[in-house]
């Protein structure tokens, strides 16, 4: 089963990061489990995160503009 897409390529952030590590000599991008890998040789950034909640906090962190990036567990 494919990973879900886990960035938008609008993103401004994504861009400046794209546009940051592709300037590097031999770099590329593939998409490493619904997220952005930039690599030479061996993967050297990913772009984006996830944090693993549980519990009460989740329903803090769902109510929360600045989570919508956020995996939450346990939902």
């Amino acid at each position: 089963m494919a990973h879900p897409v886990m960035y938008d390529d609008a993103d401004p952030h994504f861009q400046r990061v794209s546009t940051l590590a592709l300037a590097l000599p031999q770099a590329q991008m593939k998409v490493s489990h619904g997220r952005p890998a930039f690599f030479t040789q061996k993967v050297f950034a990913y772009y984006g995160a996830s944090v693993k909640v549980e519990g009460a906090d989740v329903d803090v962190l769902a109510q929360d503009a600045r989570a919508l990036n956020v995996t939450l567990s346990g939902c």
